[in-house]
């Protein structure tokens, strides 16, 4: 549902990059040509640039507060049809991990007791990489539609040029949503407050199903792994990363993961991570619409 939710919502934002696309390619037509374009629709531009000086701020207060409402019904309907995933139920009532989810907040966590050890596990339901990456070739396929007045054309065919871009824009949006979910990224801090002030931090990478580590960092001061102040923060830059994971011996790294599978990093938590985050953004989206209106009714 995240991939479907998102892709919907991100509709729009090619119209903008469509209307750049536009104007550029008629800004570098012969004159005769934009003439004939600016001839064939004069009456668009000047109505919407009229209408939007004739309507008032209470009109224009009123039109938002009423499609917020009608955003916030919609997904209250879409939230009743939609069930909790079986991988969120099953995970909360093992009950290994409390889950402290703040409401308004990006960052959950999940808190366990290992023996003398306290293990953290945080991710954020905002750090979606396909997203930067969808952009970046988004605005790259529209950079190539910009670039096809090089060769001539008529104004039909700049028009089937864009609309080809838009089409291919969708096809390669619909086909990235339905494949595999997009990786999710955890850090894991486990600590022995009894026993020491030191931390690791093992960052890690959720997807379809499985959990991979990326690298294991060692803090002399475990307030350095959650980086909560400025001085936290700092000392944590200049404090030595570690190798990649990747480039251990390769029983080092089995050891490792079975370190992490014994105190609940496992299998279970990547299944259970990406629908969290699912589910938690569907919340934090309802809430958001919800406090902008309330916001413009005041």
């Amino acid at each position: 549902m995240l991939a479907f939710r998102s892709l919907s919502r991100a509709a729009p934002r090619a119209l903008p990059r469509v209307s750049r696309a536009s104007s550029s390619l008629l800004a570098r037509l012969p004159a005769t040509r934009t003439a004939a374009v600016r001839v064939a629709f004069p009456r668009a531009t000047y109505s919407f640039s009229t209408s939007a000086l004739r309507a008032s701020k209470s009109e224009v207060d009123a039109e938002l507060s009423a499609k917020l409402e009608s955003e916030i019904q919609f997904e209250e309907e879409v939230s009743k049809e939609e069930q909790m995933p079986a991988s969120i139920k099953d995970f909360l009532a093992s009950g290994q991990f409390e889950v402290v989810d703040v409401e308004g907040k990006e960052e959950v966590k999940l808190v366990k007791k290992h023996g003398d050890e306290k293990i953290t596990v945080s991710f954020s339901i905002t750090e979606l990489p396909y997203q930067d990456e969808d952009l970046m070739e988004d605005d790259q396929a529209f950079d190539d539609a910009e670039n096809l007045d090089n060769q001539p054309a008529s104004q039909d065919r700049n028009a089937s040029s864009r609309s080809a871009a838009e089409e291919d824009l969708v096809d390669e949006d619909a086909e990235e949503f339905g494949g595999a979910a997009p990786p999710t990224h955890l850090t894991v801090v486990v600590e022995k407050p009894s026993k020491g002030p030191g931390a690791l931090s093992i960052e890690c990478t959720a997807q379809d199903g499985a959990l991979i580590v990326d690298n294991v960092h060692y803090y002399a001061d475990a307030n350095q792994a959650f980086a909560s102040t400025p001085e936290a923060s700092h000392a944590r830059v200049d404090a030595y990363p570690g190798p990649s994971f990747a480039t251990l011996d390769e029983d080092l790294q089995v050891l490792m993961e079975q370190y992490l599978e014994e105190r609940g990093i496992s299998q279970g938590l990547a299944t259970f991570t990406p629908d969290y985050i699912d589910y938690k953004e569907q919340k934090e989206y309802q809430r958001w619409l919800q406090n902008v209106k309330n916001f413009v009714d005041l």
